[in-house]
């Protein structure tokens, strides 16, 4: 039996659903912090890998490196010893997983960290694209990506992330996703889900919407926020116009359908992304998505959202007035994103990726 350590272990559900499907043949294990300090947990990770290896495992699966980093929102933790001391860490971290001969698995969600996470993003991650055994990545334009920055694509793999359909609740209707939220039953939603950060956009999508000044609309920002200054930003906008409405949480899975039936269109409009569970969603909600043509929005079809190129900013406030005015077409296209999201399915994902496993 082929044993695999993953990690790390994300809230998203995206591990969830691709490893529900697992065959006997693989025996997977999810690498946790032992302890309640993040700090000891990086500390304890080269003893676990080495315990697990002595266990039978053969496979270590990294998914992010967003746990490389401290957490704390004090400046001092992310000043550049800081981030040297990381980078050196992560490096060690990788070469001890090639020392004790585990094969290295890297799913490229990220081509690179978000934001300035080590001393040199790239060169941490061109490094650890020599050392991967197989990378696996969402779209075709990651791997133009990855050649661009000189990142290696040897071994580099398609596996395309798959749909939420069902994976949420989903039995509210829109009228009553709208009352349970208090939004008028003949307004106009826009909407962004999901964890929010600098470079999605979110600063962006507010100043588009004040621009639009659409009467009887709404912008509606549901997600968990970890930067405080991002967070105060949004929640003074929201203060400040009663149409901006700020979730700042993690949604419930129960919840979920509420804040993305009550929508008609979801706004993404990323600075900078690799891929989009957050799209996903979306299309697996029958929504029309707004976003621009970065990343594995690259290759969706264009008849399931409407794109922008993302050096034309303008031309976001136009498509959110053209949804507004076209809410027939609208609805059509949230039809056809979950034609093409129910082509992406997750057996035939999951069997994909115990195929590279198994030729490991």
């Amino acid at each position: 039996m082929l044993k695999i350590l993953v990690y790390p272990k994300d809230k998203n559900p995206y591990q969830n659903l691709l490893y529900k499907h697992l065959s006997t043949e693989v025996f997977l294990k999810y690498l946790t912090n032992p302890t309640s300090s993040h700090v000891l947990g990086l500390i304890l990770l080269p003893f676990q890998v080495t315990k697990f290896r002595l266990q039978g495992f053969r496979v270590f699966h990294l998914h992010w490196f967003y746990t490389f980093q401290l957490t704390h929102q004090n400046p001092i933790f992310h000043s550049k010893p800081f981030k040297g001391i990381f980078s050196i860490y992560f490096l060690f971290f990788v070469l001890l997983l090639k020392t004790l001969r585990y094969k290295l698995v890297w799913t490229v969600h990220d081509v690179l960290p978000h934001g300035e996470q080590f001393i040199n993003n790239k060169l941490v991650v061109r490094v650890l694209g020599i050392f991967a055994n197989v990378k696996i990545v969402h779209s075709s334009s990651t791997l133009n990506e990855m050649k661009t920055l000189k990142i290696s694509t040897i071994n580099a793999n398609i596996i395309p992330i798959g749909n939420y359909i069902d994976v949420y609740p989903n039995t509210i209707t829109k009228l009553d996703a709208k009352d349970k939220l208090k939004l008028k039953k003949d307004s106009f939603v826009f909407g962004f889900f999901g964890r929010i950060e600098f470079y999605k956009g979110v600063l962006e999508l507010i100043d588009a919407f004040l621009e639009l000044n659409e009467q009887n609309s709404y912008l509606l920002i549901s997600g968990p926020c970890f930067n405080k200054e991002l967070a105060e930003r949004i929640r003074a906008c929201s203060l400040s116009n009663p149409s901006i409405l700020f979730y700042e949480q993690f949604v419930p899975d129960d919840r979920v359908q509420i804040f993305l039936n009550a929508s008609d269109v979801h706004v993404y409009p990323f600075t900078r992304i690799t891929t989009s569970s957050s799209v996903m969603l979306a299309m697996s909600f029958k929504k029309t998505v707004i976003c621009p043509l970065l990343g594995e929005m690259k290759d969706i079809p264009l008849n399931v959202g409407l794109f922008y190129d993302c050096d034309d900013r303008t031309k976001l406030v136009e498509l959110m007035k053209y949804s507004v005015d076209n809410k027939e077409e609208i609805i059509k296209k949230g039809n056809e994103a979950y034609s093409f999201a129910s082509t992406r399915n997750w057996i035939n994902i999951t069997n994909l990726t115990i195929e590279l496993y198994k030729s490991l």
